[in-house]
């Protein structure tokens, strides 16, 4: 398991976190730590996913991603 950080732009209320967290959890093989607003913490298994998808699931709703941490 790998560790990824996002620093994610307008990510601040209820509904647009649950509405992220579920698309990044129905990226298989990413789990999801943490979320606050602006930033998420998730867990992923390589093999299963990337990076890009997990952040495809997150730009895909129309959110910027401002920072990477890996």
């Amino acid at each position: 398991m790998k560790m990824l950080g996002l620093e994610i732009s307008n990510l601040k209320d209820g509904y647009c976190i649950s509405t992220v967290t579920l698309s990044v959890l129905n990226t298989p093989g990413a789990y999801l730590i943490a979320v606050l607003p602006g930033i998420m913490v998730i867990s992923y298994e390589p093999l299963l996913t990337s990076v890009e998808k997990i952040m495809r699931a997150v730009t895909r709703l129309g959110y910027k991603i401002k920072k990477i941490v890996q």
